[in-house]
């Protein structure tokens, strides 16, 4: 595919920074819309041709991101199903909604991918999870997994692992920044206690069926690392980006911050165990919550 025609639908914590680094990659034509007519479109008014009307760019887009919130999607594809042709390829980055539930709206002929990606996309160190329909050719693929490869490390994985995804790619940032917030401030028992929470994360990921599970939070951490060192954010600000209000993210962290309060002793075999305990526990909150949301949709 050859300078295609890419239009994000929905501007937002994950769609802006999404649209703007695929614009820079210069790999196509790129255009953005956004719900509210009262927001402005910030850099992306340079580098890509936004709007306020998904129907006018719809038509001819060869790919249509869907980045809006779980509760507008199902409004968003009625509203562009008429418009929608066989060769376009529909991905969406959107948690819970399933490929059935995409298909129940806009029928078996689209080209649909999902995706999870987060907040380090913004400066090219996001670990995105993703999976593809089986409609989805070849070509498409290749070329769907290269935009996302240049945005950070790219894994394939089956769908019944996506609501997993959600938790330990885009709700990941801010659960490790809460962790890490709680460690000590001696450089040696920092040290010591990141690498602790960050083994243990690979390990619960590991139980949930990521076989990179490594890959996947060593990423993460990157991406982390990056956003608080070299962008300046702290780590309040991360759990505020990536952590909104009745979500899956917001709803773990309220549970880790009520559950127990972390200490600043450097954790023994018995402590490992129970911290471990500890994270599965507030992680299979948000779990649950997403294959609530996946049930009650299809």
């Amino acid at each position: 595919m050859s300078k295609p025609r890419i239009l994000v639908i929905g501007i937002g914590d994950i769609g802006y920074p999404l649209t703007l680094s695929i614009a820079r990659l210069e790999v196509g034509t790129m255009f953005a819309t956004r719900q509210n007519n009262t927001k402005s479109f910030g850099e992306l008014k340079d580098c890509c041709i936004c709007g306020y009307s998904n129907i006018a760019y719809v038509k001819t887009a060869d790919i249509i991101i869907c980045a809006v919130r779980p509760s507008q999607l199902q409004d968003v594809l009625m509203e562009i199903k008429p418009y929608l042709k066989k060769h376009q390829i529909l991905v969406s980055i959107i948690a819970s909604k399933t490929i059935k539930f995409i298909k129940s709206i806009v029928g078996n002929d689209i080209q649909i991918v999902r995706a999870m990606p987060n907040i380090g996309i913004s400066s090219n160190k996001s670990m995105t999870l993703i999976n593809f329909d089986q409609n989805v050719e070849i070509v498409n693929q290749k070329f769907i997994l290269d935009i996302f490869s240049h945005l950070g490390k790219v894994e394939i994985i089956p769908e019944h692992l996506m609501n997993a995804a959600t938790i330990f790619s885009g709700s990941m940032p801010a659960i490790m920044a809460y962790l890490h917030s709680q460690c000590p401030h001696e450089n040696d028992a920092k040290d010591y206690f990141v690498k602790f929470v960050n083994v243990t994360l690979t390990e619960v990921a590991r139980e949930y069926g990521f076989t990179k599970a490594q890959l996947i939070i060593t990423q993460v951490y990157h991406g982390l690392k990056h956003i608080t060192r070299t962008e300046g954010k702290t780590y309040l600000q991360v759990i505020d980006q990536v952590a909104t209000h009745g979500g899956c993210t917001r709803a773990i962290l309220d549970g880790m911050q009520n559950e127990i309060e972390m200490t600043e002793e450097i954790p023994e075999e018995e402590i490992q165990k129970e911290f471990k305990n500890y994270v599965k526990r507030n992680i299979e909150i948000g779990i649950n919550r997403l294959n609530q949301m996946s049930s009650s949709a299809v």
